[in-house]
């Protein structure tokens, strides 16, 4: 998200996590890649008007389309 000051760390032999504050809101993405099984989280605290003028529905779709994920889980 534009504006956001970024910390990001690889992990070996393998993984990503990364952390972006905007003022008091924070988004987050973990990505565990593993051959029997791989599991990606993305979180945020930030109100939707915040969100490049999107919906949650609009962000959840760009998410999903990124990863595609087999199986997902939404909370709100």
């Amino acid at each position: 998200l534009p504006g956001s000051h970024i910390d990001s760390h690889q992990f070996d032999p393998c993984g990503y996590s990364m952390n972006g504050l905007i003022d008091q809101y924070f988004w987050t993405i973990h990505i565990t890649p593993e051959p029997a099984f791989s599991y990606v989280s993305f979180e945020t605290n930030m109100p939707s008007a915040l969100l490049l003028n999107q919906s949650y529905q609009s962000l959840i779709k760009k998410v999903l389309d990124c990863f595609k994920p087999g199986r997902y889980q939404v909370t709100v």
